[in-house]
């Protein structure tokens, strides 16, 4: 079977909710409904002082979860140990990944990539390399990305990337129509509209595998 990898945020930035995991989850299960095997690529931009490259699989996992409870949630309750599980055991991803040479190895036998969904465009988490600029244009696609804003010096710096960036995509959507009226002004790329990946799974199918996360 042919495998997408698609990156979004499962984990890997802020502190947890339930609409971030709920949207990773929900983009799998269409990837997988279209056919294709999904991977979810668990790629994090390390700060400034961590040098933490050289870790082995085993390592990052362990090196992740102590990240978030420390830096990010500040505890381990039930709650988080309930995102720790659902993740562990419904989400198939990559081991943490720190950077585009790694994203590159670790995806070589992928047909396609699809960035998308959340807030991936934000300006405060805009990162260059989830534009995917080392693949052709024709195995990447945007899905109803968010966080689109250019009020600021830095959301005009962002969109500017971003316009340039999409210009090798395949297909870009975006999930809200104020992002997509924000982002045709700085390029002439194409642009849909799409409904959020949740919305797209009836609740048979959403409920089928959630239930242990929304009993945390």
């Amino acid at each position: 079977m042919k495998i997408v990898a698609f990156y979004t945020w499962c984990y890997d930035i802020g502190r947890t909710n339930y609409g971030q995991i709920l949207q990773c989850y929900a983009m799998q299960e269409i990837i997988r409904h279209l056919g294709f095997e999904p991977l979810l690529i668990k790629y994090r931009k390390p700060c400034k002082d961590e040098y933490i490259q050289h870790l082995d699989v085993d390592s990052r996992i362990e090196y992740e979860k102590n990240y978030r409870i420390k830096k990010i949630e500040g505890e381990l309750n039930g709650r988080i140990k309930g995102f720790f599980d659902f993740i562990e055991n419904r989400i198939i991803s990559t081991s943490p990944l720190y950077s585009e040479a790694e994203i590159i190895n670790a995806t070589k036998e992928v047909e396609a990539y699809l960035l998308g969904s959340d807030q991936l465009w934000a300006p405060q988490w805009f990162d260059p390399v989830t534009l995917f600029e080392f693949v052709d244009s024709t195995r990447k696609i945007s899905y109803a990305t968010s966080g689109i804003e250019d009020k600021t010096p830095q959301g005009k710096e962002a969109c500017r990337k971003i316009a340039e960036g999409i210009e090798g995509f395949k297909d870009v959507s975006v999930r809200e129509h104020y992002g997509r009226k924000i982002l045709e002004k700085y390029t002439e790329t194409k642009i849909h509209e799409v409904l959020d990946p949740t919305l797209l799974l009836s609740k048979e199918r959403s409920e089928e595998h959630t239930s242990e996360l929304q009993s945390h």
